[in-house]
C-alpha cells in the first residue's frame, strides 16, 4: 500500500491551536505598500491521534506603483517578497494595462521561474486572467492557471447622521 503525505492526518482526527496574523497596508492613487506576517504565535497543532504539525512564522512585503503612459495605457510594476526568516522568495512583476480592460505582463521569480500573464474585463466587475508559469529550476514543472474574479461593490455610508427628538425642539 502507498502511504500519503505524513503531514496530512489519516482518518478522523481533530486538533486546534491559536494562530494569529497581522498586517499593515497603505496606498495612494499611484503607490501602494503592505507588510504582513502569518503564524505570529508559531502554533503547534496537536492532533487527537498524537501527531503534531508546527506552523512557522512567515513575513510578506508587497509594493507597487501605477504610471500612466498615455490616456489609455498604464504601466504597473510591483514586487512581492515572502520570507520565513531563513529563506526568501522575491517576485518582480510588471503589467501593461490598456483602457482599464485588457492587460498583459511578466513576473519573474528570482532563481525559479518566469510567468507570462494576460487578462481582460469580460463585463463590468467580472475579469478573466490567464497565466503560464515557466519553471526554470528542476524542482517542478510548468503550469497553466486560469483566474476568474468578480468585484463586489460594497457601499459604506460614512455620513454622520443626526436625529432630533421633538421633546427637545
Amino acid at each position: 500500500a502507498t502511504s500519503g503525505d505524513p503531514a496530512i492526518p489519516a482518518g478522523d482526527v481533530s486538533g486546534s491551536a491559536l494562530d494569529l496574523g497581522a498586517g499593515i497596508y497603505y496606498n495612494t492613487q499611484d503607490v501602494y505598500i503592505g507588510l504582513s506576517s502569518a503564524h505570529l504565535t508559531e502554533p503547534t497543532i496537536e492532533w487527537s491521534d498524537g501527531a503534531q504539525f508546527s506552523l512557522e512564522r512567515h513575513y510578506f512585503l508587497i509594493a507597487g506603483s501605477y504610471h500612466e503612459l498615455t490616456s489609455k495605457l498604464s504601466l504597473n510594476p510591483s514586487i512581492y517578497l515572502k520570507s520565513d526568516g531563513s529563506s526568501s522568495q522575491l517576485d518582480i512583476n510588471t503589467n501593461v494595462i490598456y483602457n482599464d480592460k485588457l492587460w498583459g505582463g511578466l513576473s519573474y521569480r528570482l532563481d525559479d521561474g518566469l510567468v507570462i500573464l494576460a487578462g481582460l474585463e469580460l463585463m463590468e466587475d467580472l475579469k478573466l486572467g490567464l497565466a503560464y508559469d515557466l519553471v526554470l529550476s528542476e524542482v517542478a514543472s510548468n503550469s497553466f492557471e486560469v483566474m476568474l474574479g468578480y468585484n463586489f461593490k460594497i457601499k459604506v455610508d460614512t455620513q454622520v447622521k443626526t436625529y432630533k427628538n421633538p421633546r427637545f425642539l
